[in-house]
């Protein structure tokens, strides 16, 4: 029986053997035409290749229109050349890339220019090329004058990939749009650079060999996937909205938008992989986003080939409208280099429904520098702005943090619920030890729950200094419901990365009910927790305030566990200029009776704590570590919390004295009369 058996796998593998030899002695060479006339004609044979090059017509010439029609035709895979150079005017439409036999390679070895406009400016065909089959490719092309308006009625785009047949296809090394200036509102190179639609699938625009991306530009919508059926499609190693040295704006007044996608699914804008990179610079919108599942790594987005610098005018860096994205990764050469006019990353409702995002990571870039994380470029409004919630900016893995700097609000959050920052550094370089400032470092306002700034682990830890205002503000603009349970742990705010060298803020954490004077008839932020037993913040070194609660309508604030004015050892003097702790608002709790609770306050510029202002009642200082502040322990100021007098001990053995009723009397040593050590009776 063994011998049976082995002699019946000899003659399979024999088989098999004979059965690929076959196969790869059957399969036929890809056929080849080429094209050799810049006219757009039709009268050859187009029946299939063969007969197109035996028959050609009687200009005895071969157009593009025949070979595209002759491929169509031939069965197997085919290849379309050119022997001329120059622009073919198209006289209409294109036949589209059918055969699913085998895909067609139209070469244009950059030498062939297709116009949909006549010479004269008539406008004939509003596409370019049109595919609806698989693993066709189109490489070396330049792609202009697909702007056709009928009737007031515009359309017109380079290349179409469209119908869930088209799959595998590849568009490389073309200049879709020219390198010309166009400085005059309205005017386009072309409507649509490339566009993906209906189901179109697994399809690169670009690539990661040298030579191998796309410029795309002068084009109202550069890059645009469509439809929910439209899946894992890549937009890779090109350069979107810059002349073809990725140095110059082709629009100087920043519109026209780079790659859209709507709806598709798993689209790859980017990568982590050397070549992978976009550079999509000089426009109103670089990339904007719906759909699940889709990533946007690794690009320059605002700035030159280089990432050193600026270019033109981008106003919106990356928009996320509903759905789930992940912008930038924690792996090597995922992040992301924005730098933008209105705000960096977006991540907002669907307008369509109102929907939240189902999904949002965005980790690893650097937003609002240069590449190197060391120069503030020029921005704007928002580096990071949270509209619906369900986002994580940074984390704690490895090269998960996210560079935020130069930015008016590092990071802005409203209407949201259910985001966590951790592990970013908000207004430093990417060392953490050099002043980059927004104005604002972390802005939570109007209509947030669950909101997490830091955590409990040493990753998990934002480094929130150098900004110009706040490090941290919860506070409200508008009317509606406010801020409640924020919760801001762990993190380094006022202070370099090692916790011991002052990187001031103008306020550490600013919680305000009523800014500007403007006054929520809903209230202001509710139950913000700052630090936590074995979560506490270092916040140190500012130069207004530690904590700053501004208001009355700023209710049940606790804040626990907190080194402020001293450095995270524990031992380092850093001052904050002001109080440590100055409380406006209603049951504050500073401290509390739990193991750890209590926060150590010392070496501020005045006082450790100051509750001011008649309408400040209701708050709890309890079991703290409060010493060598210049302005005192405890201050009760123009009426806070009643003006409450202090403790008087008239014996100490037996302990006796008089104080305010109902009130809990904390004894603590201390040679600066201010509270550092709590004795525990």
């Amino acid at each position: 029986m063994a011998s049976i058996h082995r002699k019946g796998t000899e003659s399979i593998g024999l088989f098999l053997i004979l059965s690929i030899f076959w196969m790869c002695a059957a399969a036929a060479p890809a056929a080849t035409v080429t094209v050799d006339t810049l006219n757009d004609v039709l009268d050859g044979d187009t029946s299939s290749i063969a007969e197109l090059t035996a028959t050609p017509g009687p200009d005895s010439l071969i157009s593009l229109r025949e070979a595209i029609t002759a491929a169509n035709n031939t069965p197997g895979a085919d290849d379309v050349f050119f022997s001329v150079a120059g622009t073919i005017y198209l006289e209409s439409l294109l036949p589209a890339l059918i055969d699913m036999t085998g895909g067609t390679a139209v070469h244009g070895g950059g030498d062939i220019a297709l116009s949909g406009t006549s010479e004269t400016g008539t406008a004939k065909s509003a596409d370019g090329v049109v595919i609806q089959s698989t693993a066709n490719v189109i490489e070396g092309l330049t792609f202009a004058g697909f702007y056709l308006e009928v009737h007031r009625a515009v359309s017109g785009c380079a290349i179409v990939i469209t119908g869930p047949e088209a799959t595998h296809n590849v568009v490389r090394s073309c200049q879709i749009g020219l390198d010309t200036v166009l400085d005059t509102p309205g005017t386009y190179i072309n409507l649509e650079g490339v566009r993906i639609e209906a189901g179109a699938s697994h399809n690169i625009v670009g690539g990661v060999a040298e030579d191998e991306g796309n410029v795309i530009c002068g084009t109202a919508w550069c890059v645009t996937v469509k439809d929910a059926a439209s899946s894992r499609n890549e937009v890779i190693g090109n350069i979107i909205g810059l002349d073809s040295t990725g140095s110059f704006p082709v629009f100087l007044d920043g519109r026209g938008r780079g790659v859209s996608v709507v709806d598709a699914t798993d689209t790859a804008i980017g990568g982590g992989a050397p070549g992978e990179r976009n550079i999509i610079s000089g426009l109103g919108s670089a990339v904007r986003l719906s759909g699940l599942g889709n990533t946007v790594q690794g690009n320059f987005i605002g700035t030159d080939v280089s990432g050193a610098e600026c270019v033109g005018i981008t106003s919106q860096g990356i928009e996320i409208q509903g759905g789930s994205a992940a912008i930038g990764g924690s792996e090597e050469g995922q992040g992301n280099v924005v730098v933008a006019g209105e705000w960096g990353v977006w991540i907002t409702r669907d307008f369509r429904d109102g929907s939240a995002p189902v999904s949002v990571t965005v980790q690893g870039n650097y937003i609002g520098t240069d590449v190197t994380g060391t120069v503030a470029l020029i921005h704007g409004a928002d580096g990071i702005s949270v509209y619906g919630g369900n986002t994580q900016i940074g984390g704690a893995d490895p090269g998960a943090a996210n560079v935020i700097a130069g930015c008016d609000r590092g990071i802005r959050v409203y209407g949201s619920t259910d985001v966590t920052i951790q592990g970013n550094l908000i207004g430093t370089d990417a060392a953490g030890n050099n002043p980059l400032p927004n104005d604002v470092g972390v802005d939570v306002w109007l209509d947030v729950t669950g909101c997490l700034v830091g955590g409990s682990s040493a990753s998990e830890r934002n480094i929130i200094s150098g900004n110009n205002t706040a490090g941290v503000a919860v506070r409200l603009f508008v009317d509606g419901p406010p801020p409640q349970g924020v919760e801001i742990l762990g993190n380094y705010i006022g202070v370099s990365s090692l916790g011991v060298d002052p990187l001031p803020n103008g306020t550490g954490i600013l919680l305000d009910g009523s800014p500007h004077g403007y006054s929520n008839p809903l209230g202001g932020p509710i139950s913000t927790i700052v630090g936590a037993p074995g979560m506490g913040n270092v916040i140190a070194g500012n130069l207004g305030v530690g904590v700053a609660i501004r208001d009355a309508t700023t209710v049940s604030t606790i804040i626990q566990s907190n080194r402020i004015g001293l450095g995270a050892d524990g031992v380092t003097p850093i001052p904050n200029g002001g109080q440590g702790v100055l409380i406006s608002g209603v049951n504050t709790l500073v401290g509390g009776v739990e193991p750890g609770s209590g926060n150590v306050i010392a070496y501020n510029g005045l006082a450790g704590v100051e509750v001011s202002g008649a309408a400040a009642s209701g708050n709890t200082i309890s079991r703290n570590s409060i010493f060598g502040n210049l302005g005192g322990g405890i201050v009760l100021s123009e009426g806070g919390n009643g003006g409450m007098a202090a403790p008087v001990i008239s014996m100490i053995a037996p302990l006796s004295g008089t104080t305010a009723p109902l009130a809990v009397v904390e004894l603590f040593a201390d040679d600066g009369q201010q509270g550092r050590f709590f004795v525990d009776a």
